[in-house]
């Protein structure tokens, strides 16, 4: 699930002719697919990709937001692992977020990264060219383990 919130420059928003272009897909390991996405970056270059299940790993060095393959693609890479350690019983593969932004994008501040769980959360907020600016929310609920456990605890 993508959530975006935009606030133009001007407290009256503008027709908009120039619309934020945005692609989500369940990647379900991003490692094995660096060919596949960098290929799909190349031919959308002006896109924002949001990816779920990516698989990663807080320690791997592919997961690092200052040097991934994707960065010589003419994207920042932005990623959220999901904690497995600790919380073994998540097991050893599932989960994580990742947003891949086009440099023609200035991301504003810190991205936001959460995770409770199963719930991954990475939240980046953009400005273009013009001083528009959006929150691109990239939200990944995943199956519990422990068949809905975590879930009677999480629901409001």
């Amino acid at each position: 699930m993508v959530i975006i919130f935009m606030k133009a420059k001007e407290k009256i928003l503008p027709p908009v002719r120039n619309t934020m272009k945005l692609q989500f897909s369940n990647v379900q390991n991003l490692a094995n697919k660096v060919d596949e996405i960098s290929l799909f970056l190349q031919r959308k270059p002006d896109q924002i990709l949001c990816a779920a299940e990516t698989w990663l790993k807080q320690n791997e060095p592919k997961c690092s937001d200052d040097n991934h393959p994707f960065e010589k693609d003419g994207f920042l890479f932005i990623s959220n692992p999901r904690d497995r350690e600790g919380n073994p019983e998540l097991g050893n593969c599932g989960g994580g977020v990742a947003t891949f932004v086009p440099k023609s994008y200035k991301v504003v501040g810190e991205p936001q990264k959460f995770n409770v769980l199963t719930i991954d959360v990475l939240s980046v907020d953009l400005e273009d060219d013009q001083q528009n600016r959006a929150r691109v929310v990239n939200v990944y609920v995943g199956s519990d383990p422990s068949k809905g456990k975590h879930q009677e605890e999480l629901s409001i």
